[in-house]
C-alpha cells in the first residue's frame, strides 16, 4: 500500500468518471457534470486546481434507472462498487461509485472508503419561492444530521465542542441513519420531477435555494472538455453556474479555496 500523489488521486477519480460515461452511453442514461466539477470544466477545462472532487447529477427518473442497471451483476467492473442509502449500504442519500482498490483517510471522517465520484438526483420543487426555501431549510438540517454521523471533529468553539458530541450521539444512536434517510426520501419526493416546472438538487445542494432552477435548464445537454475528455453537461451552463457562484470565471481569494482534507492510498491493482 502506498500513498497516491495529488495527480494520481485525480487520475483515479477521472477514470471512474470515464467508466461512468461509457456505461451511460451504453445504457442510454442522461447525466450532467454539476457544481464544482462543471465549474472546473468551464473555467479550467478540468479539475479546479485545489479540488479533487467530481459531482454528477441525473433527473430522479434517470437516477433510479441508473441504480437498477448498475446494480446488476457484471455491469460495473469488479473494482467499482455502487454505494448509497437507496442500496442500504451507506448513510448518504445519493450514490457514490467507489474504486475499491483505493483507501481514503479523511481528517473529518472515520468512514472506511476508497476514492469515489458522487451522483446526485435532481428532484421536483414547488413553484413558489417561499416554499422552495422551506424545502432547502429542511434539507440543510437533514444534511447536517447525516454529516454528523461519520464525523470525527469536535468543533472549533467551546460551545460546539460541548454540543457536537451529544448531537452526534443522538443522530447516530437514537435517531439513526436509516430514519434520517427516510425523511430525506420523503422530502425529495414531495414534488414529482416529471410534473414540476422547477427542479434542483435538494438533499445535498450546498447552494441551498440557489440550486432551484427551471427544469428546462437541466434537460438540454452539450459536451464540455474535462481533463482532455468530453462529458455531458447542462447546455445553459452560464445560467446554472451564475446562479450558484455569481461571477464564476473570477478566481476566489486564496483563503476561500476549499481543499479536501484527505489522503488516498492504492491498496490493490486488481
Amino acid at each position: 500500500m502506498y500513498q497516491l500523489s495529488d495527480k494520481e488521486v485525480k487520475q483515479h477519480i477521472l477514470n471512474i468518471l470515464v467508466k461512468f460515461k461509457e456505461l451511460c452511453n451504453k445504457y442510454d442514461l442522461d447525466y450532467s457534470l454539476v457544481g464544482g466539477t462543471l465549474l472546473g470544466a468551464i473555467r479550467h477545462e478540468g479539475f479546479i486546481p485545489w479540488d479533487d472532487d467530481i459531482d454528477v447529477a441525473m433527473s430522479r427518473p434517470m437516477f433510479n434507472k441508473m441504480i437498477k442497471i448498475f446494480s446488476q451483476k457484471n455491469v460495473l467492473p469488479p473494482y467499482l462498487k455502487l454505494i448509497g442509502s437507496p442500496l442500504g449500504n451507506s448513510i448518504y442519500p445519493f450514490i457514490k461509485i467507489v474504486d475499491t482498490r483505493t483507501k481514503v483517510i479523511e481528517k473529518t471522517s472515520n468512514e472506511d472508503m476508497g476514492l469515489w465520484i458522487d451522483i446526485f438526483p435532481i428532484d421536483g420543487l414547488p413553484d413558489n419561492e417561499k416554499e422552495v426555501k422551506k424545502v432547502y431549510n429542511k434539507a440543510k438540517i437533514l444534511h447536517s444530521m447525516i454529516s454528523l454521523i461519520p464525523s470525527d471533529t469536535e468543533g472549533t468553539s467551546m460551545l460546539k465542542k460541548l454540543i457536537k458530541p451529544t448531537a452526534r450521539f443522538i443522530c447516530k444512536n437514537i435517531i439513526g441513519a436509516r430514519r434520517i434517510n427516510n425523511w430525506c426520501e420523503k422530502l425529495c419526493n414531495q414534488n414529482n420531477y416529471c410534473e414540476s416546472r422547477v427542479v434542483g438538487c435538494i438533499i445535498w445542494g450546498r447552494a441551498l435555494e440557489k440550486e432551484a432552477m427551471p427544469k428546462k435548464i437541466f434537460e438540454e445537454r452539450t459536451n464540455v472538455k474535462f481533463e482532455n475528455e468530453y462529458f455531458l453537461a447542462i447546455k445553459d451552463y452560464d445560467s446554472y453556474l451564475s446562479n450558484l457562484y455569481g461571477d464564476y470565471m473570477k478566481m476566489p481569494p486564496k483563503d476561500e479555496r476549499e481543499q479536501h482534507l484527505q489522503r488516498a492510498y492504492l491498496v490493490s491493482e486488481e
